[in-house]
């Protein structure tokens, strides 16, 4: 499976666990506490070594990640060097109202 995909399915699953926590408080408090078991129990694969945390958004508080910055990595053979950041980004997204907001 590509990369890409890999993100994707990640992405996906990650969605089911999410709604699943709105609708689930004890699902929740697991899923803040211990990610990477939850994850595990539901086929996400975080890999080796890699830490998790997952934070809860509030009305009036968003938690934006910071990620790690980009190298530039030679790969033996290939014309030019690849881009590798080693981490997963997801964009927030913010509701009409908030928007409105400014």
């Amino acid at each position: 499976m590509s990369s890409e995909l890999q993100e994707r399915a990640f992405w996906d699953g990650y969605s089911v666990l999410v709604k699943k926590a709105w609708r689930d408080e004890a699902f929740k408090k697991r899923l803040l506490s211990d990610p990477i078991a939850v994850f595990n129990e539901h086929n996400l694969t975080v890999p080796k070594g890699m830490q998790v945390k997952v934070l809860e958004d509030q009305t009036n508080l968003r938690h934006l990640p910071l990620p790690v910055q980009p190298t530039l990595k030679a790969t033996p053979g290939a014309e030019k060097p690849t881009l590798s950041a080693g981490s997963w980004f997801c964009c927030h997204t913010w509701s009409d109202q908030e928007t409105k907001q400014g």
